[in-house]
C-alpha cells in the first residue's frame, strides 16, 4: 500500500511512486494532493535511478519515504529497492551490489 505524508514545506499531502511496468522505468515520482482524500495532481518526476541499477536485468521496487530522516524542510528522504528480473543473476559478482536497499536526499521546492 502507498503511504501518504503531510508535508509542511509544500504544504501538501504527498506519495511516492515507482512503476518500472508503466512508467517511465526506473524512476521515482511524487503525487501531490491538498487532501487525504484528493484530488491527486500528476507524477512529478524526483529521481532518476542511476546505473547499474536502471540496466536491462534490474529492476527498481517499494520506494518509500522517510520523513523522520529529513534534514531540512526543502528534504525527503527516500528509500527504493532493487533485485536482478532473473533471480539465478544474484549469485553472480556483476550483481552482488543489485539486491540492497538504496536511501537516497532529494531536495524539493514548494
Amino acid at each position: 500500500a502507498a503511504q501518504q505524508f503531510y508535508n509542511e514545506f509544500m504544504g501538501v499531502y504527498y506519495t511516492m511512486f515507482l512503476d518500472s511496468f508503466t512508467y517511465i522505468p526506473n524512476q521515482i515520482f511524487i503525487r501531490t494532493s491538498p487532501s487525504l482524500t484528493g484530488p491527486w495532481g500528476s507524477l512529478q518526476l524526483v529521481y532518476e535511478i542511476p546505473s547499474p541499477f536502471n540496466a536491462t536485468g534490474v529492476f527498481c521496487y517499494a520506494p518509500k519515504s522517510h520523513p523522520e530522516l529529513a534534514s531540512a524542510p526543502n528534504e525527503l528522504v527516500v528509500s527504493y529497492d532493487t533485485n536482478a528480473a532473473n533471480p539465478d543473476d544474484l549469485s553472480t559478482p556483476a550483481y552482488l551490489d543489485v539486491y540492497v536497499p538504496r536511501m537516497i536526499r532529494v531536495t524539493i521546492s514548494p
